[in-house]
């Protein structure tokens, strides 16, 4: 996002689809890293079971690790529901499926967009 003059708009956009399990998944548009000067990520959840969000940071080694705690102690965002956070590149957001009281599914889609 282009910081110049106060000027906070997007320059690019990636959009895509995660597709996530009970177990902790990377939530990004497309690959296995987010994109180069990401400022900010939005998500959507799609089907019939919440999202708990996780998050970790960039190791030395260039790597993210997985969330070492459970859903229990995570946020968890309702299907449909939209959520939106400043943040950079060197951040991992992490989704997890979890099942509600009427849902019976194995995980769901989550629509991702990244914007720098």
């Amino acid at each position: 996002m282009s910081m110049g003059y106060g000027n906070n708009i997007s320059r690019q956009v990636r959009n895509g689809i995660a597709k996530v399990s009970p177990t902790w998944t990377r939530l990004l548009a497309t690959g296995t890293t987010p994109m180069p000067g990401r400022q900010w990520i939005e998500i959507q959840a799609r089907g019939t079971t919440a999202i708990a969000i996780g998050y970790s940071n960039k190791g030395s080694d260039g790597l993210f690790a997985e969330p070492s705690y459970n859903a229990h102690s995570a946020k968890i965002i309702p299907t449909n529901a939209f959520k939106g956070e400043p943040l950079g590149d060197s951040v991992m957001m992490w989704g997890r499926a979890v099942n509600k009281v009427t849902s019976a599914a194995g995980g769901c889609k989550v629509i991702v967009t990244e914007y720098s």
